[in-house]
């Protein structure tokens, strides 16, 4: 009987050992493996940065086609103005063709240009202007007239000219920066690819490369914000 406790004891503190052996080698497995924990922080919030680079990717875009939209209606408004600019000198060339010699019309030609606008007024939108009147007119006040038109038109061509190419600055501007969030996009999305491999294979060293690539996208996308 006593041979048989024995026995029993000595059976129980064989399956103490085993299960302790079993838990230490389970708490080391734990702690070799504890990183993983970490794989879904850094995959979270490299996912927060995607999302928002996202979001200022598309935005720039947008905006970029839309000021580039605005560019194009801009210089097409500048040919119109240059084709008016081109019509009025024309008119004004063969008046003072015909009335060539006259000495009033050439003291006329000599006199200051009108007072051109300012592209601030050119730009705005004025107030609705009252039909047109049709009279008949003398060479000098004609030729002032087509004169003036063309100073006037003058002046349209540069402020929309100028309105045309700020607008293609500011689009290219928006493209570059669009770009820079399309870099950051594309190398947290590689990072958050390269974590769950890392997870899911418990590689650690794939793991240090989804943080360097995500650690470049972050880089893209701190830039963009800056610029």
């Amino acid at each position: 009987m006593l041979g048989k406790i024995e026995w029993e004891t000595k059976e129980l503190q064989e399956t103490l050992h085993e299960l302790h052996e079993e838990l230490e080698e389970r708490h080391e497995l734990e702690k070799r493996e504890s990183w993983t924990r970490y794989v879904g922080l850094s995959t979270a919030l490299l996912a927060v940065f995607g999302a928002v680079g996202a979001l200022k990717s598309s935005t720039l875009i947008n905006q970029a086609l839309i000021h580039q939209a605005k560019a194009s209606d801009a210089w097409t408004q500048y040919q119109a103005a240059r084709g008016k600019d081109h019509m009025y000198s024309l008119a004004l060339n063969e008046l003072l063709d015909a009335q060539k010699g006259d000495v009033a019309m050439a003291a006329a030609m000599s006199a200051p240009p009108p007072e051109a606008k300012k592209a601030e007024e050119v730009l705005k939108p004025g107030s609705p202007k009252p039909p047109p009147t049709f009279k008949s007119k003398d060479p000098i006040s004609r030729a002032n007239d087509y004169r003036a038109k063309v100073y006037d038109e003058i002046t349209k061509e540069e402020a929309r000219s100028a309105e045309a190419r700020r607008l293609e600055g500011l689009s290219e501007k928006e493209i570059q920066l669009h770009h820079k969030f399309e870099y950051s996009v594309a190398m947290i999305q590689v990072a958050i690819a390269l974590g769950a491999v890392a997870a899911l294979a418990k590689m650690k060293p794939v793991w240090y490369l989804s943080i360097a690539a995500g650690l470049g996208g972050i880089y893209y996308f701190t830039i963009g914000f800056m610029s």
